[in-house]
């Protein structure tokens, strides 16, 4: 019988790459969730109930042992829950360098495309079936199993069976178009590594795309462009939305006045602040601490 309760893991790679692992669970029909969207990929699978995704502004029913996976530009949210069993999520989410650094996990292009490049009518529901899909759910669980259960080599065993999950999801989701016959040399992945780190110790101050792309060794232009083919969003996408995680977490656990919040968090005036956090967060700052603070 597998684990309902909530938990939730942080996990941090020998070169500091997140991995996120959360099982949550809700009880409401009509629940308060809000559209939102992350810098982060994410697989989720439904261990239990049923319910309604409302993704890109298209409903998708779901019920239990189906699988999702969202890249960083997927507005989602779950809507509503069905029926009298409550609804469990096990989600994973995890920086997309950690498919394309050379400091990570390696660099296979179609492995990247499962978040960012998939093909007509392969929508955000896994579509395997089978022994294919049976080795994908089998591979989630024991991925939470190792996370709970704090045995030696915990971090090291999660870390493998994620690398054996992104394997078989590789193996057997369709993606679109010819997959990428060659990736950027490993210089200039390094390059890019370097700028994504750039933006995270900067984040809370002003920069721009210009001095981010001086960081790369490249133009402005052919960072943005690599930045999005190796992520799934636009550079200025992804500051926006780390600014907003920042916000998200002094929100949830300080008092700090949202005014403070906004400062701290990178954003330059009260407005501006509002505006996009409604837009990555589906709701105001004030109605997420309402929501979320603990």
């Amino acid at each position: 019988m597998e684990r309902t309760q909530p938990f939730q893991m942080v996990l941090l790679t020998g070169e500091g790459h997140r991995i996120r692992i959360r099982r949550s669970t809700a009880s409401f029909r009509h629940r308060p969730y809000f559209a939102h969207k992350h810098s982060d990929f994410e697989i989720s699978y439904v261990l239990a109930g049923s319910g309604n995704y409302r993704i890109e502004g298209e409903d998708c029913r779901f019920a239990d042992g189906d699988i999702f996976v969202f890249g960083t530009n997927e507005v989602h949210c779950i809507t509503d829950t069905y029926g009298d069993e409550p609804l469990v999520l096990c989600n994973i989410q995890f920086e997309p360098r950690l498919l394309w650094s050379p400091r990570g996990y390696g660099q296979d292009p179609a492995c990247i495309e499962i978040f960012t490049r998939r093909a007509p009518g392969a929508g955000s529901r896994l579509a395997e079936d089978g022994a294919v899909r049976d080795r994908i759910i089998r591979l989630i669980l024991d991925i939470f199993r190792e996370a709970e259960e704090e045995r030696p080599a915990r971090e090291l065993m999660v870390q493998a069976l994620f690398m054996q999950l992104l394997a078989e999801m590789v193996r057997g989701h369709r993606t679109e178009g010819e997959r990428a016959s060659l990736f950027p040399r490993q210089s200039r992945l390094m390059s890019m590594d370097r700028a994504v780190n750039y933006i995270e110790e900067h984040l809370s101050e002003p920069i721009t795309l210009e001095e981010i792309a001086r960081e790369a060794g490249v133009s402005r232009t052919y960072f943005s462009t690599l930045f999005r083919t190796l992520n799934g969003l636009s550079p200025w996408d992804y500051i926006l939305i780390r600014r907003v995680d920042t916000a998200k977490h002094l929100l949830a656990t300080t008092d700090e006045t949202v005014l403070d919040v906004c400062g701290n968090a990178g954003f330059e005036n009260i407005s501006h602040f509002n505006r996009v956090f409604l837009r990555y967060a589906g709701c105001t700052p004030h109605e997420y601490r309402a929501a979320h603070k603990t």
